[in-house]
């Protein structure tokens, strides 16, 4: 990752960690934000944030959970989409 500074978190970052929160990651990409995570408490927090406002989300879903799948699906499909560009 070019410039990365564990303090203040680019757009990029944030992006990631917000994939790795869903779920929506390859292998290479998981690797990447674990290595991230080890080193930086600003990345750490702010996965940890994103956990707990998945968390209240599902927990406030409609009964449906296929909704909420097809949600984390349709983000899944955006990064893989974004990948391709």
């Amino acid at each position: 990752m070019r410039n990365f500074d564990p303090q203040n978190l680019s757009d990029e970052i944030l992006e990631l960690l917000d994939l790795y929160v869903i779920g929506a990651l390859d292998e290479d990409e998981t690797a990447q934000v674990k290595n991230i995570l080890s080193v930086s408490m600003s990345a750490q927090t702010y996965v940890d944030e994103g956990r707990n406002a998945l968390t209240l989300l599902e927990a406030d879903s409609p009964s449906d959970p296929v909704l909420f799948d097809s949600i984390k699906d349709k983000l899944s499909t955006s990064n893989e989409d974004a990948k391709v560009l």
